[in-house]
């Protein structure tokens, strides 16, 4: 350990960087890391802002609906082709930059699903519900992640809201599909009937 005078405690020199005061000495100049700061502290106040005005981030910082357009069907074709890590961040951003559109929860939804976290799958998927204006494709995924987990109540339950309030012809009969899989009786091993020869 050393001792004297000019002893320094990087945490607190970092700390004072961020908060706007003297940069670590060394680490580039006073004006990119006050630039750096000033940034960080802009994007801070807007998400703040963006949370508590409930505006999303691209209300505040205004990035295209074309360039939206593009992100999301690099999202996708990452999905498709199984590149989940990426396809989780670029969903994420978008979820990030746009909370209220309800396809970017159904992307990160499915890479969850897909990732078989179907906990992480699920708890997306009720938020995308809530945003979603009665759209009921985030409750037939997360049918689906029941049933996976084998919580088959909450999985019947899922896909008798669906069958019963959805006005996609599609998805009810995937759902009826779902609730006939859970009332067919499967056989029990020890049931099954044994040729004697």
């Amino acid at each position: 350990m050393q001792s004297g005078k000019n002893t320094r405690d990087p945490a607190r020199d970092i700390d004072r960087t961020v908060r706007g005061g003297a940069p670590i000495q060394g680490i580039g100049d006073e004006a990119s890391l006050t630039e750096a700061s000033r940034s960080a502290e802009e994007v801070m106040e807007a998400a703040l802002e963006a949370a508590l005005s409930s505006n999303s981030m691209e209300d505040l910082c205004g990035l295209s609906s074309e360039m939206m357009d593009s992100l999301y069907a690099h999202a996708y074709s990452l999905y498709q082709s199984n590149q989940l890590d990426q396809a989780e961040s670029f969903f994420r951003f978008l979820c990030i930059y746009d909370f209220h559109n309800i396809d970017y929860s159904l992307g990160l939804g499915a890479v969850y699903q897909l990732k078989k976290d179907y906990r992480k799958a699920i708890e997306i998927y009720s938020a995308a519900y809530i945003i979603g204006n009665n759209d009921l494709r985030p409750v037939f995924h997360a049918g689906q992640c029941c049933l996976i987990s084998e919580d088959t109540e909450r999985a019947r339950q899922c896909f008798e809201l669906v069958l019963s309030d959805s006005l996609d012809p599609a998805l009810q009969a995937n759902a009826s599909a779902y609730i006939k899989l859970l009332t067919t009786p499967t056989p029990r091993p020890d049931e099954a009937k044994h040729d004697p020869l």
